[in-house]
């Protein structure tokens, strides 16, 4: 979420200075423009995970590369690091060093399992909010633009504030 408030805020920052029904209106025309954007760059994706998460996996697998597996059992393994290593469990989706229960993303120990076994799709270690399809259904919506102001309806109790 920080990402898209420090997007907002860095995007509004001359808008601020408007009055509220037109900063109100930017702000609209700008997740308008924002979820039509990304609903077109999802319907050209191919992959099961999103291009970010592709880039992160590659990124994790290139500093794996060197690291050694030891199976303990088959879903549980030690990878030896160079550092402290890591203990995974496939079926519990966990390693011991967390970095896969917090980023949703599988670790270096993961990847060097997944070399291991000649698996050429990590995409199943991967949290669904990782995946095109959640990415697609998070801008199906449309972000419709609001009826001109002189054809809103006043209830007639609106306090002036």
């Amino acid at each position: 979420m920080g990402h898209l408030t420090e997007s907002m805020n860095a995007l509004s920052v001359h808008a601020r200075k408007l009055p509220v029904t037109m900063l109100l209106e930017f702000f609209k025309a700008s997740v308008q423009q924002w979820f039509w954007e990304h609903r077109n760059t999802a319907d050209g994706l191919t992959t099961p995970v999103t291009p970010y998460a592709e880039r992160e996996l590659g990124k994790i697998n290139r500093k794996s590369l060197t690291w050694n597996v030891k199976p303990i059992s088959k879903v549980k393994f030690e990878v030896m690091d160079m550092k402290k290593g890591g203990k995974i469990n496939l079926q519990d989706k966990t390693c011991t060093c967390k970095q896969w229960q917090f980023s949703g993303l599988p670790c270096g120990h993961v990847m060097a399992v997944a070399r291991y076994f000649v698996l050429r799709d990590v995409t199943t270690h991967v949290q669904k909010y990782f995946t095109t399809e959640t990415y697609k259904s998070a801008y199906m919506e449309d972000i419709n633009p609001l009826d001109h102001i002189s054809e809103w309806i006043d209830p007639g109790n609106l306090q002036t504030v």
